[in-house]
């Protein structure tokens, strides 16, 4: 893997391979494969702890500034751009974050560090009638972009995005460049575990890619591919 974002994984993959060579020295896995199946474990393992209510580490978490434009709410392509109200939104689209039954492990702001709550439209349409928050900044995610709401006349132009993503390399795929602005890197690094939850997750990768080995000849053989290639 040449690119240095992904070195965070690579120590990973690296171990998984050589611990599937133990038992057979021809692993036909990809390393995009073993990063899939590295990431399934990682996002089961991390829901079930946190499920139970403990805190996660700060260590854990990757923030992602993201850029905002004016757009209508909707995004049906067959009605006019006129119709629907103005919103501002994330010009990408943005990756998931674990969900640990109850939320996501996910916290929005404005760069100044002002919270913005997460709702849904079936939530958004009784704000209207709380006493309290009734013009706070909210957001509703649609076709995984954010749409942010309660902005005075849609002035805010960035938000900073806090979370434990399923894919902490998805994060660094992130561009936030204008002509007029410089690049903001994304923070935090490393897989996003802890290191008694790589027990677990390799437990968990091993089980399953040597499985996937035991098939039958017709079918692994359907399903070989060329070891060491990277990711990306």
């Amino acid at each position: 893997m040449s690119n240095n974002k992904y070195n965070l994984v690579y120590a990973h993959i690296d171990y998984i391979r050589r611990r599937l060579r133990e038992n057979s020295d021809d692993s036909y896995f990809k390393d995009e494969e073993i990063y899939k199946s590295l990431l399934d474990a990682r996002s089961l393992v991390l829901s079930r702890r946190y499920k139970k209510g403990k805190e996660v580490p700060e260590h854990m978490y990757q923030t992602i500034c993201m850029l905002l434009c004016e757009d209508t709410f909707h995004d049906c392509d067959c009605v006019p751009d006129d119709l629907g109200c103005k919103v501002l939104k994330t010009v990408e689209e943005v990756p998931k974050a674990i969900f640990n039954g109850i939320q996501e492990l996910s916290r929005v702001a404005t760069l100044g560090g002002e919270e913005v709550a997460p709702s849904t439209e079936a939530k958004a349409r009784y704000r209207k009638y709380k006493k309290t928050r009734v013009n706070s900044l909210y957001y509703i995610r649609v076709n995984n972009r954010l749409s942010i709401m309660n902005s005075p006349n849609n002035r805010l132009r960035a938000i900073k995005i806090t979370a434990v993503f399923e894919d902490p390399v998805a994060a660094f795929g992130i561009t936030t460049c204008t002509e007029n602005e410089n690049c903001i890197e994304v923070t935090g690094t490393g897989f996003g575990t802890e290191m008694s939850d790589n027990i677990d997750i390799y437990q968990i990768v091993l089980e399953s890619l040597n499985a996937t080995q035991k098939l039958p000849d017709d079918l692994s053989n359907n399903a070989q591919s060329v070891t060491n290639q990277q990711i990306f």
